[in-house]
């Protein structure tokens, strides 16, 4: 079983989250992971704001997507055929260069993939912009204080006892996950009540929550998504590929790695249109010096 828990954090940093694995039948702690120093958690986090939060890392890598969005539809302009041969220009073509063939025909079929998933990184990496447009479009829940909530050191009910008052709800289910009431936060600090969040998993594969009042035991579900809300949730399910089936996620795989192609087959074309400028201009330069000394 793994439990996700959060250290208070240094000075000047934000609490880290690590999970815990533990042996269900004894409770014992087999062992902690920090996800963020393993190497995919240092990819994710890097992809997210450069490791640098502190130094607008996440603004960084927004305007990097505006920059892809804007190479991404301005390569399209560019490839688009200027005299109707639209289908010729969809296959691989016996060019001299293997690496112009590639950039040219890798750079079309991926262009709208790239497009569509650096517009949903923009949207991702200014969260409070987004936010406001999203909700300028259609309805989302309201914002709470933004940080990491502490969970309560002391509650009424114990977490065996909200486990089972979860199940007894739903019978047949299964839990996978239970999480400690945390501190209400805000104008309903005084009145709201904290809850326990367990999630289950029902006969079918559903999964599904449950809220467990911690005062009284009352069970509820949570509030259903807002429109909005729902919106932004699949704008970062499409942008990581997650809950989008094979297909989608290897296309977003490859708006991650074609980048790097067509960075260095571009520089490739560029140095050999570079050569050959300087080479047809000495053959100018030097067709036009022997004319004037056979004069």
């Amino acid at each position: 079983m793994i439990v996700q828990a959060r250290t208070a954090g240094g000075e000047g940093r934000p609490p880290q989250r690590l999970n815990v694995y533990i042996d269900p039948p004894t409770g014992r702690v087999l062992e902690v992971v920090d996800f963020r120093s393993s190497l995919f958690g240092f990819l994710h986090f890097f992809h997210e704001n450069l490791t640098v939060p502190e130094y607008s890392g996440r603004a960084i890598v927004g305007w990097t997507g505006v920059g892809m969005l804007v190479l991404a539809l301005s390569g399209i302009v560019l490839w688009w055929p200027r005299h109707g041969a639209f289908l010729p220009g969809m296959r691989w073509r016996r060019r001299p260069r293997t690496s112009t063939n590639l950039h040219y025909l890798a750079g079309f079929w991926i262009s709208l993939p790239l497009a569509f998933v650096s517009a949903t990184g923009i949207y991702l990496s200014f969260p409070p912009q987004a936010r406001s447009v999203m909700s300028s479009i259609a309805p989302m829940t309201p914002q709470g204080p933004r940080g990491f909530p502490s969970p309560l050191r002391q509650t009424a009910m114990t977490a065996d006892a909200a486990l089972g008052v979860a199940l007894k709800a739903e019978p047949g289910a299964r839990a996978s996950m239970i999480a400690l009431p945390v501190a209400a936060r805000g104008e309903a600090a005084e009145v709201a009540a904290p809850v326990w969040r367990v999630q289950i998993r029902k006969d079918g594969g559903e999964n599904a929550t449950i809220l467990v009042n911690d005062r009284n035991g009352e069970t509820a579900h949570p509030a259903a998504q807002m429109s909005g809300d729902r919106a932004a949730q699949w704008i970062r399910w499409l942008h990581e590929g997650s809950n989008s089936g094979s297909i989608w996620r290897a296309i977003v795989f490859l708006t991650g790695v074609l980048p790097a192609v067509f960075a260095v087959t571009g520089i490739m074309m560029w140095l050999r249109r570079r050569r050959s400028r300087k080479a047809t201009f000495k053959r100018a330069t030097g067709a036009s010096g022997t004319l004037q000394a056979a004069e």
